[in-house]
């Protein structure tokens, strides 16, 4: 759990699965939903700007395939070379980096 003075985050096990649907009303009110392990309802859903972790060229080929669209890279893995139009962050050394680019997307969107 974490917690401010305006805000309280818990995480909570559960053996359910869930559709992207339940997800988002379970998170109705808030701006931005980092989700993480749910790469087949994700790569279903195209309204749904992506975050990659690389760690090969491989993965980044399976990710253009899969996932669409992809707002950014991030990981060992440098995707500047093969993917340019797609923005390389590596959030370990320019994390203020990759949060502006989400927050102007989010902006672009509202």
């Amino acid at each position: 759990m974490a917690a401010s003075a305006g805000e309280i985050a818990t995480i909570e096990k559960t053996n359910a699965e869930f559709s992207l649907k339940d997800i988002f009303q379970r998170c109705g009110g808030n701006d931005i939903i980092f989700l993480e392990g749910f790469r087949k309802l994700l790569a279903e859903d195209n309204s749904v700007q992506k975050i990659v972790v690389a760690e090969s060229a491989q993965d980044i080929k399976e990710a253009l395939e899969m996932f669409m669209p992809v707002l950014a890279f991030t990981g060992s893995y440098s995707s500047r070379q093969s993917r340019p139009e797609v923005p390389y962050i590596d959030v370990l050394t320019h994390g203020k980096e990759m949060a502006d680019l989400v927050e102007r997307t989010i902006r672009k969107n509202e």
